[in-house]
């Protein structure tokens, strides 16, 4: 676990110091890529989308529209309605309908939840002071996450969400929390 996380690190950690660096359109693309990776592991994690293929590239493409939204946000909300009209519809005329409102929670889960969540990554690089604040909220993360797996490895008895995480403890939670504030004060 802690080579893959070193590996990940050594690979990743260069790519986002140069993409936030030097902003758009490098940044945006960054958040591309990492939204549909992230969109397409949501689904596949929660529920059966994957299998049905059209709908996952559908909720692929709309979390790419939100994740990109900051470049054109006059037009999101004729995108927004229009994408949540034609999903409905269209999984209403393909499946039953309780089936249907099922499949398309999920749907509009993934897109919320990966795609609408990291469009503020894109918004908060173009704010004037936005490489600093990227690379603040970039920090106190990977120290939350560095703090957590070390104190939880160390010190972790009280499971958090075994049924989630197996290996997720509160000692690691708070050792994460700690970490983070300390690297956002320092």
């Amino acid at each position: 676990m802690l080579k893959q996380r070193i590996f990940t690190a050594a690979v990743g950690v260069p790519l986002i110091i140069v993409a936030v660096w030097f902003g758009d359109p490098w940044f945006s693309l960054l958040i591309t890529a990492v939204v549909l990776l992230g969109t397409f592991e949501f689904y596949r994690m929660s529920t059966d989308l994957t299998k049905r293929h059209p709908l996952t590239y559908f909720g692929l493409l709309w979390a790419l529209v939100l994740a990109l939204s900051p470049h054109y946000a006059n037009i999101l909300p004729i995108v927004m309605t229009a994408a949540v009209v034609i999903s409905l519809v269209w999984l209403l005329r393909l499946s039953p309908q309780k089936e249907a409102f099922y499949d398309w929670a999920w749907l509009v889960a993934g897109v919320l939840y990966v795609g609408w969540m990291l469009s503020y990554w894109v918004n908060l690089r173009i704010l004037e002071d936005g490489k600093g604040w990227v690379y603040l909220a970039l920090l106190t993360t990977f120290a939350n996450d560095t703090g957590a797996f070390f104190v939880g490895r160390a010190w972790g008895k009280h499971k958090l969400a075994s049924a989630i995480s197996p290996g997720k403890t509160w000692e690691g939670a708070l050792g994460g929390f700690v970490s983070a504030i300390i690297v956002a004060v320092a």
